[in-house]
């Protein structure tokens, strides 16, 4: 997880707070902490079960409440950071008691207390995942950036506008977001070009525009399928391909180097006829877009998908054929 200096706070007398498991190393046995919860409507509903992101030392670690926390107002404690949203508490609030029971009793770890009653690997499917906004005013609380602007930059109407014009760094990551449907799509999944501050200042920002959302999710290990968004040629683009393929030039403005690049390793890949050791239902249109930006970058993608050559869907992870196809 990524690293935090979060500085041990004094909330308010009547800030809600928790005990959470945390589910870390080092951890002492029997040894669980009290958090409190800032008043932010995504947080309004956590509950013993729920689980949470929470510093731990200079980490951010995953925690599961198990209750209510030492209501001491001398007691200085951190904030909890996020809910991690999943389909449903990871615990029932019985369990929960019981979990911090045998905790106490036995001495033993809370967080290995906790991940002996839940699936293995269950834990391990902490992603940070970016949507776009849903419209329904009657949509959770969620529907709010849950990282809000870390580096200073405004939030308002002025900045909504300014956003309208597209010419923000993030304009191309919110294309791409958008691309990947209502479930939005991990942040490990983003083009690989930018380092990860860049990436997650970039969709700060337009979370303070209100353009996307930031929220962490937990997927079960093989309980999904995992999706990912695959770029593949429009019809126009096919044609453009099929002329550069025979020595044609791009029509209007030309493309560039990266550009060009990328086209004509799609174009193979569609090119691509089934033998008779690969069926026609296993041979696949497009190619992964995080690989296509990493090798060619974001802004050949972005651009190309702009001028309507390229289609950006969002689909089941599957074996694709190696790269550089004669």
């Amino acid at each position: 997880m990524a690293r935090t200096d979060t500085a041990v706070a004094r909330p308010a007398i009547d800030a809600r707070r928790v005990q959470v498991a945390v589910d870390a190393a080092g951890v002492p046995g029997g040894r669980s902490y009290t958090y409190h919860v800032p008043r932010r409507p995504e947080l309004a509903g956590v509950g013993a079960g729920d689980a949470v992101l929470v510093p731990y030392g200079r980490r951010q670690v995953v925690g599961v409440i198990l209750g209510a926390g030492d209501d001491d107002p001398g007691l200085a404690t951190k904030p909890v950071l996020a809910r991690i949203h999943a389909d449903r508490s990871l615990l029932p609030p019985l369990q929960a008691r019981l979990a911090d029971f045998v905790a106490r009793h036995y001495l033993a770890p809370p967080g290995m207390v906790i991940r002996a009653m839940l699936p293995p690997g269950l834990l391990e499917r902490v992603e940070l995942v970016a949507r776009v906004p849903t419209a329904d005013a009657e949509s959770p609380a969620g529907d709010r950036p849950v990282d809000g602007p870390q580096d200073g930059s405004a939030s308002g109407p002025a900045t909504r506008r300014k956003s309208a014009r597209g010419t923000e760094p993030w304009t191309g990551l919110l294309e791409l977001v958008a691309a990947a449907g209502g479930e939005g799509i991990a942040v490990g999944l983003l083009p690989a070009h930018l380092d990860r501050a860049t990436l997650l200042r970039q969709l700060r920002q337009a979370g303070a525009a209100q353009r996307l959302v930031l929220e962490w999710r937990l997927r079960p290990s093989g309980a999904r399928p995992r999706q990912e968004r695959v770029a593949r040629l429009s019809a126009a683009g096919l044609r453009l391909a099929r002329d550069m393929a025979a020595g044609g030039a791009a029509p209007g403005r030309p493309l560039g180097p990266r550009q060009r690049a990328l086209m004509e390793e799609l174009g193979a890949v569609e090119a691509r006829q089934p033998s008779l050791v690969t069926p026609v239902s296993e041979v696949p249109r497009g190619l992964p877009a995080a690989g296509l930006a990493a090798r060619h970058g974001a802004a050949a993608l972005s651009g190309l998908t702009r001028r309507g050559l390229l289609e950006l869907t969002t689909g089941t992870r599957q074996r694709w054929p190696a790269q550089g196809l004669g």
